[in-house]
């Protein structure tokens, strides 16, 4: 949940992270949002406050943890955003369907570094020991480059990161109309896994899908967190009024 929320938001928007990521993958994006936004992150389980906790034990588990999240959020009535980065951008995707299908409050999805949910996406071998599971994590670029540097600090992240690709690998769309909600697409030319072609599979998920290039590598959260605000600024600004 936010940490220092605004008294009358604007926009609740709600950060899904990738793989292995905590509430702090939402942070240097908090700071770099407009004050009039309220900005949270879901925290699944075996990872910083949630460290005792066990991890995600399925997708589907994830994906409520996620509309959890999302309805828990305060205060109602006001917008709802939900972003998700990299793999969890399926999360926040499926979310968002179940949410509308449950008639709950979603103004709009956001997905960043993201093949759309019918496209592939490479992960590592999670049947493999934990220091060769880690070197592939980081040889595929599964991690930011913060946490990749810190040997003590992604041993700790292993249960984690193993029980959250798990659950992706296991991940097959289910189908079904649409999402009857704005979908914005952000993505990097910079992002050797994430291609221009890539993306562009979203367009048959959504209704009405935009999308958005900036520069950068994969996890744009953090890597360009002004930029990713200001674009999702410009897309909240085109929404029709009863949105």
């Amino acid at each position: 949940m936010p940490e220092h929320p605004p008294n009358s938001p604007k926009v609740r928007l709600l950060v899904v992270p990738h793989a292995g990521g905590g509430a702090a993958t939402a942070n240097r994006f908090r700071d770099a949002a407009p004050a009039a936004w309220s900005v949270g992150a879901v925290l699944f389980g075996g990872r910083e406050s949630r460290f005792a906790d066990d991890p995600p034990s399925g997708f589907a588990e994830m994906v409520d943890d996620v509309v959890a999240a999302a309805s828990a959020m305060p205060p109602h009535g006001v917008p709802l955003v939900l972003a998700g980065q990299c793999s969890g951008a399926k999360l926040a995707f499926e979310a968002a369907r179940l949410l509308r299908r449950r008639g709950e409050d979603l103004a709009g999805l956001v997905v960043l570094s993201s093949p759309p949910p019918d496209g592939v996406a490479s992960g590592p071998d999670t049947t493999l020991p934990d220091e060769r599971f880690a070197e592939e994590v980081v040889r595929l670029g599964g991690v930011p480059a913060e946490v990749a540097e810190l040997p003590d600090l992604l041993e700790l992240l292993v249960p984690a990161l193993r029980a959250d690709f798990a659950a992706l690998a296991s991940y097959r769309t289910s189908g079904g109309p649409p999402l009857d909600r704005p979908v914005l697409v952000l993505h990097s030319p910079g992002d050797p896994g994430c291609d221009r072609e890539a993306v562009r599979g979203w367009a048959v998920h959504a209704k009405e899908t935009a999308f958005a290039e900036t520069d950068g590598g994969h996890f744009l959260l953090g890597e360009q967190p002004s930029a990713v605000a200001s674009l999702i600024g410009r897309w909240i600004a085109e929404w029709p009024h009863d949105t």
